[in-house]
């Protein structure tokens, strides 16, 4: 819930853009990171729920053709529910929310019933996705106008084609598919010519973007054949001349092994970043859904962290989680001597874990040959002499690596500095979305039990699960889901080799 202390409006009607999360605004996002609720559409990125607080509280209310979750009217209610209790309300739109976006409604209502709003504009897809398929909605050599149409109305007599169909400029016309038939025989009944160029634009702002170009006679056929599907978008005009000149920003990546493909990533939010920014130049779609993350415990452990430092000889760390929670919470600790840790030595449970140890300023001076608690533990045991182990874990972490330890006399003090949240509040869009990807990451043993428990069909992960490692992979299979895959090196590096595989 907001502080009183800060001033800002009940409800934000924040437009997502084109269903690409690079193209959102500064604003959009800052708001997404303070709400204490948010109302979302189908057509956002959905990876843009990532930067929400783990304590908000998501609300889907997608419209898709015939198949409504919420009725506009019901949105709206909502939002005035939750802005009555004190929360702060985030509306995410696709696009922007005031062109076709009914942001306008909703804004009148809040007015309406005292609730103060802000709008937050957006990239609209009318002009961003002809951009992205070589279309300048506007070029003086050919036009001076650009008219934007809803093809979407309930009353399919509202759209004025004697009008529309002797305009010179640009037609663009918003989430047209379904009614293509309609709007070519709209256009040539009332006077627009059969060789008018048109181009039908699906997914525009992403990597798998497609789009088919032809003209009024033939447009039909050629979307029929490529058998596009929605989102799309419909542009008609002279512009669309210029599509095949100007359409090269996928040039570059047209070479690459995951060129087009469909990825999701399920980990927690760091894991997915990092993989996330490894592929930033592979030309894929990638979709960020955190099913998990490491929430810090707070303890007394903190109070006392230089006794423990002082007083064992080995930090011990089964995840690169546990490196992170503890390396943040010392900088937020100004009595701590951060050079008493000069004088231990420390065990990293695999490279992945050792780099992440070192972008804090420390090197691993010991990581096992294979990345597992029973590897670690074992070959960490031959080379110890007498040696005091501190570890720094998860709370629910394995039992292995303290049975080890227990069975080779080696004294340790187990403390447990964060543990895993399950965040089924995404529950519901991994089930919306999991047929659509080609590859489903899976970097830890407790996210394949979560998503296992989200997906009760398994048969939607066959062929598509990409696991971290042989333990990860062990666990899927127990779980009844064989990988499609496992990889090698178990870290960053180690899963994208094997996507580039």
């Amino acid at each position: 819930m907001q502080a009183n202390n800060i001033c800002r409006p009940s409800v934000s009607i924040v437009g997502a853009g084109p269903g690409n999360m690079e193209l959102v605004t500064k604003k959009a996002m800052k708001c997404i990171q303070e709400a204490d609720v948010i109302v979302y559409d189908n057509l956002i990125d959905i990876s843009l729920l990532n930067y929400a607080s783990l304590n908000t509280e998501l609300i889907y209310v997608g419209k898709e053709a015939a198949n409504h979750y919420l009725s506009q009217g019901s949105i709206i209610e909502l939002l005035m529910d939750k802005a009555r209790e004190g929360k702060y309300v985030v509306r995410l739109k696709g696009g922007d929310p005031y062109l076709f976006g009914r942001g306008s409604e909703e804004a009148l209502a809040l007015k309406e019933a005292g609730i103060s709003y802000e709008i937050v504009s957006g990239v609209t897809s009318s002009i961003a996705v002809p951009a992205y398929a070589g279309i300048p909605v506007t070029d003086r050599r050919f036009v001076s106008s650009c008219h934007i149409i809803t093809a979407h109305r309930e009353d399919e007599a509202g759209i004025d084609f004697e009008n529309i169909s002797k305009l010179e400029g640009t037609l663009v016309f918003m989430m047209g598919l379904a009614k293509l038939h309609h709007i070519v025989q709209g256009l040539t009944l009332h006077g627009k010519a059969s060789d008018t160029p048109v181009a039908v634009l699906s997914d525009g702002s992403r990597y798998n973007r497609r789009k088919c170009v032809g003209t009024l006679a033939d447009i039909e056929e050629k979307v029929k054949e490529a058998r596009l599907l929605p989102p799309a978008i419909i542009v008609v005009g002279e512009v669309v001349s210029l599509s095949n000149e100007l359409d090269n920003f996928l040039e570059i990546y047209s070479d690459k092994k995951l060129f087009r493909k469909k990825i999701l990533l399920t980990g927690t939010r760091y894991i997915c970043h990092k993989i996330k920014a490894a592929l930033a130049d592979e030309g894929c779609d990638i979709d960020e859904i955190s099913i998990i993350e490491s929430v810090p415990i707070e303890s007394d452990f903190y109070n006392n962290i230089e006794k423990y430092i002082e007083s064992h000889d080995y930090l011990v760390f089964s995840s690169a989680n546990g490196i992170r929670v503890f390396f943040e919470k010392l900088k937020e600790l100004h009595n701590v001597d951060l050079r008493k840790l000069s004088n231990i030595k420390f065990a990293a449970i695999g490279k992945g874990s050792a780099q992440t140890l070192r972008n804090y300023g420390y090197i691993a001076d010991f990581v096992p040959s294979s990345f597992s608690n029973k590897d670690l533990a074992v070959e960490l045991c031959k080379q110890l002499k007498g040696e005091k182990l501190l570890l720094l874990r998860a709370r629910e972490a394995s039992a292995e690596l303290v049975e080890e330890l227990e069975a080779n006399k080696v004294e340790y003090t187990d403390v447990s500095l964060y543990e895993t949240f399950r965040d089924y509040r995404r529950t519901f869009d991994i089930k919306r979305l999991i047929k659509n990807y080609d590859y489903v990451v899976v970097a830890s043993s407790i996210t394949a039990h979560t998503l296992c428990e989200m997906v009760e069909d398994k048969a939607l992960l066959e062929g598509r699960v990409l696991s971290i490692g042989p333990v990860t992979t062990g666990t899927c299979k127990r779980l009844g889901v064989e990988p499609l895959m496992s990889a090698r090196e178990y870290s960053v590096d180690g899963i994208v080799r094997a996507l580039l595989q």
